[in-house]
């Protein structure tokens, strides 16, 4: 095993003091209580500390949003909002998405993370089409929040991109289970209970009122 990827007791990662182990979380992966030199407490997956991914207890991301506040006087935007969650929900570990995004290994490019983060995510954003009432989306959802990888979508079209959707051909057609369930006029809790619960065919399970 490399220097690089063994955590001490006593280690420090960027802001983070390593205090002890914690118990493994329900991958059996590794994880530590760790000190932020602010002065919080935050438990972290071994992996997210020798990656560098996650370097503090959120406090970084805010200390940088601040700064960026003041250069650029966008904070109340709802852009400038979404920028921030897209980063708290991958790094800050007290985050409430935090099990979805960055538990998952998923990050933010460091271009939108640097010196100029935001200012750099919004110009992309402008290039990219966003307009008030879309979101931030992620084409391949186990990828990160990077350029390539990004779109703006609207709720529904967000909705189909989730890793849980189920997607069904019939007639040379492929859609969601929640598309199918509008265009048909089915209910899509039905359709999903004849898939998972009673094991119908998918294309079966829609072709029955």
């Amino acid at each position: 095993m490399k220097e690089k990827d063994v955590v001490r007791i006593g280690s420090k990662f960027n802001r983070l003091l390593v205090v002890s182990e914690y118990p493994k979380d329900k991958y059996s992966h590794k994880r530590f209580l760790c000190q932020c030199d602010c002065g919080n407490e935050v438990v972290v997956l071994k992996g997210q500390l020798t990656s560098g991914k996650t370097g503090s207890c959120g406090c970084y991301q805010r200390d940088r949003a601040r700064e960026a506040q003041l250069k650029h006087g966008m904070a109340n935007t709802k852009i400038y909002y979404v920028w921030k969650d897209i980063i708290q929900r991958c790094s800050n570990a007290n985050s409430k998405s935090y099990s979805n995004y960055g538990h998952r290994g998923i990050s933010v490019c460091d271009d939108w993370l640097g010196t100029n983060g935001f200012e750099k995510f919004y110009q992309w954003a402008l290039d990219n089409g966003y307009r008030e009432g879309l979101e931030i989306d992620r084409i391949k959802n186990n990828g990160n929040y990077e350029p390539s990888n990004c779109r703006w979508a609207t709720k529904i079209q967000q909705a189909n991109n989730k890793r849980n959707n189920i997607v069904i051909k019939h007639n040379e057609k492929e859609m969601t289970v929640s598309q199918w369930a509008r265009e048909l006029g089915i209910d899509d809790k039905k359709i999903r209970q004849r898939i998972q619960k009673l094991g119908w065919d998918n294309e079966k399970s829609i072709m029955v009122p």
